[in-house]
């Protein structure tokens, strides 16, 4: 699950670098890494709905295929 949400920010792991635990724990929270909006659709496991991720983080369903495809364009359900 966390490389995916790391994918939907960054391409590939080219610049990422190892840190000490001891750094990670001196740096401030700031909330959770949420999935980058508008990369990718998500969808729950037992539940046939499929949402997009607004920029706050929510997830709002997708009830139409003609609002997923103005949104996402023809193959907006292979998105997730």
């Amino acid at each position: 699950m966390y490389k995916d949400i790391f994918r939907t920010w960054y391409p590939n792991q080219s610049n990422v670098v190892d840190v000490s635990f001891d750094f990670i724990a001196s740096l401030p929270t700031a909330g959770n890494v949420l999935i980058r909006p508008g990369t990718t659709l998500v969808k729950i496991e037992n539940d046939s709905k499929i949402y997009a991720v607004t920029p706050n983080g929510y997830l709002r369903e997708i009830t139409t295929n003609e609002i997923g495809e103005a949104l996402y364009g023809k193959h907006w359900e292979k998105m997730q």
